[in-house]
């Protein structure tokens, strides 16, 4: 109590007892990891943890009181996050940082940081309140969506087969890879400006008719006849299919 005292309890006010209450049950209630740490020690260290914490991390509150937080990134100390920590904490600012941690069985979480600076009723900072949470599910599914988006990219521009993708419903060109910039001559910039109706010499409602048959799946091939940016028209054979994105249906 006397820590929660030190931090939030206001002499000149006659409700302290009832403030310090609040500020109390609000940390150990809370679903956030949440840790004070002692500002006027130059070792920065942690003098709370409420009971959320000792979730997240699996150690006990009494197993972290006198350290320094450094102890929960392990042996994984190159860390951009760290540097901006240590930044905010000279400079006495607020921070917010995404950084690997480890809790006490070793296994590793990926931790959302929040830090603020607390400063007394005469402006000196006596304390760093950081509030943790754990985003190591959202983290992993950022991480395997990169690697998707990494292993496609692969797959559409280092692929030598001219490559378009269109949005039957507009027939504007949603992606070109490289060997369909080189083939039509416009550059990728250009081509994503424009609509599949601008190089395919058919009526643009007979476009629009074959687009459709593509997405549902009724057609699968077909031949067309194209312009290049150079003016010259190509015989061409299509093969389409439709594809789910979190944008809708397009052609591929």
């Amino acid at each position: 109590k006397l820590v929660f005292k030190r931090c939030f309890g206001q002499k000149s006010h006659d409700n302290t007892d009832m403030n310090i209450g609040v500020m109390q049950s609000l940390m150990r209630n809370s679903l956030s990891g949440m840790i004070l740490v002692d500002a006027q020690n130059p070792t920065m260290l942690i003098i709370y943890a409420n009971p959320a914490f000792e979730i997240h991390t699996g150690y006990k509150a009494e197993e972290v009181v006198g350290k320094n937080c450094r102890f929960l990134q392990g042996s994984d100390r190159q860390q951009e996050g760290r540097t901006l920590i240590r930044e905010a904490i000279l400079a006495r600012k607020a921070c917010a940082v995404t950084i690997r941690n480890y809790r006490k069985d070793g296994t590793m979480f990926w931790n959302e940081v929040r830090i603020s600076p607390i400063y007394d009723d005469h402006g000196k900072l006596v304390y760093f309140l950081g509030v943790q949470n754990d985003i190591t599910e959202r983290k992993e599914a950022e991480i395997a969506l990169a690697r998707s988006e990494a292993r496609y990219r692969q797959m559409f521009d280092n692929n030598r087969a001219v490559k378009l993708v269109i949005d039957p419903a507009t027939g504007l060109i949603k992606d070109a890879n490289s060997a369909a910039v080189d083939f039509y001559g416009w550059s990728h910039e250009q081509l994503l400006q424009m609509r599949i109706q601008e190089i395919n010499l058919l009526p643009d409602d007979e476009v629009r008719a074959e687009m459709q048959r593509a997405a549902v799946q009724e057609r699968t091939f077909f031949e067309f006849r194209h312009w290049l940016a150079s003016g010259e028209i190509r015989d061409v054979d299509v093969f389409s299919s439709p594809v789910d994105t979190p944008e809708g249906r397009y052609l591929y």
